[in-house]
C-alpha cells in the first residue's frame, strides 16, 4: 500500500476524485438552499466540501489532500456565478479570466511539487506529532475549516462583484478605479509566475541552497506579495462599481494578516533553522515588497 501511495499518477487519481465528491456534494446543497442570501449558499457549499475533503484525509492520515482546495474552490464559485447568459459584462469576463488563471498557477504550482499521498506537509506533520490528543480537532478547524474561511473571505468580493453585474444595473464598463484594479491584478499574477518559475529552476539547479536572485533578491517572499496583492485587486474592481460594499475589505485584510503574522513567520522560522546564511538574506533583503532594500 505504501508503494502505491507514492505513486503520483494514482495519488492525481485520488485527490481528482475526492475533490469530485466534494464539490459535488457542495454543489448540491447549493442547489436545495436556493432563495436564501447569495453569501450564505457559497459558505454552506464550501463548508461542506471542506468536511468532505476531512473526512477523506483522516481515512487516508494525510492532511494535504487539502493543499489545492486554496485555488480550486475560487474557480468553482468564479464559473457557478458567472453569468453565461447573454452578452455578458466585460469586467465579469475579466474578473473570471483572472480568477481561473490564479488558480491554474497555483494548482499546477501544487501539481508540479505534488509527490506522492505518502508525503503530507511539514507543518501538518509537525503539529500532528507534537499535539496526537488535539490533532483531530487541530485537524479539522486549523488545517482544514481555518483555510476555507480565510479563502471565502477573499472570494466575498468576487462574490458580491458577480451578483451586481448579473443584476444587469451596470452601465459603465470601464473607469479610473477599475482599470488601476486590472493593472494590480495583472501585475500581481505576473509577480506570482515568475516567482514560482524563478524557485523552481534554482532548486533544480542549487539544491539545499537560499534562492537570492531575480524577484527573490528584492524580496523574501515575492510569491506572497502577489497573493496579498491579486486579492486587493479583486476587491479594487468590485469597489469601482459599487462601493457600498467596501465593507468587504475585510477579506483582503485578513489574508494579508495572515500573511503576515502566521505564514511568514513559521517560515522565516523554518528558514533560519535550516539555512545559517539567512539571517544575512534577511538584513539585506525587504520581506513582502519586491523593491531593493535600503541599505542602513
Amino acid at each position: 500500500m505504501k508503494k502505491e501511495f507514492n505513486d503520483r499518477t494514482l495519488g492525481y487519481l485520488l485527490i481528482t476524485v475526492m475533490y469530485i465528491v466534494a464539490f459535488f456534494t457542495g454543489l448540491i446543497l447549493y442547489d436545495l438552499i436556493d432563495g436564501i442570501h447569495i453569501l450564505l449558499r457559497v459558505l454552506i457549499m464550501t463548508v461542506s466540501s471542506t468536511f468532505v475533503l476531512f473526512l477523506f484525509s483522516s481515512l487516508i492520515s494525510n492532511s494535504s489532500v487539502y493543499d489545492p482546495y486554496w485555488s480550486v474552490f475560487p474557480v468553482v464559485t468564479a464559473f457557478l456565478l458567472y453569468d453565461y447568459g447573454g452578452e455578458a459584462h466585460p469586467l465579469s469576463k475579466l474578473m473570471l479570466v483572472f480568477i481561473f488563471i490564479w488558480g491554474l498557477r497555483l494548482t499546477a504550482n501544487w501539481a508540479y511539487t505534488f509527490k506522492g499521498l505518502e508525503y503530507e506537509d511539514w507543518r501538518y506533520t509537525k503539529f500532528r506529532t507534537a499535539h496526537p490528543k488535539l490533532w483531530p480537532i487541530i485537524n479539522l478547524f486549523g488545517i482544514h475549516m481555518f483555510p476555507t474561511v480565510v479563502t471565502y473571505l477573499l472570494m466575498l468580493a468576487p462574490i458580491e462583484f458577480f451578483e451586481t453585474v448579473n443584476k444587469g444595473t451596470v452601465t459603465n464598463q470601464f473607469n479610473v478605479s477599475s482599470i488601476l484594479a486590472i493593472l494590480v491584478m495583472a501585475v500581481a499574477i505576473i509577480i506570482e509566475f515568475l516567482a514560482d518559475i524563478q524557485s523552481h529552476i534554482h532548486r533544480r539547479r542549487h539544491p539545499k541552497t537560499i534562492i537570492n536572485t531575480g524577484l527573490w533578491k528584492v524580496s523574501r517572499h515575492p510569491n506572497y506579495f502577489g497573493e496579498i496583492a491579486f486579492w486587493f485587486g479583486t476587491y479594487l474592481l468590485l469597489i469601482s462599481l459599487n462601493t457600498s460594499m467596501w465593507v468587504l475589505f475585510l477579506g483582503p485584510l485578513v489574508n494579508l494578516l495572515m500573511f503576515v503574522f502566521v505564514s511568514i513567520p513559521m517560515m522565516e522560522k523554518r528558514m533560519m533553522k535550516k539555512y545559517p546564511e539567512y539571517l544575512e538574506y534577511q538584513k539585506n533583503t525587504n520581506v513582502l515588497i519586491p523593491l531593493k532594500k535600503k541599505q542602513q
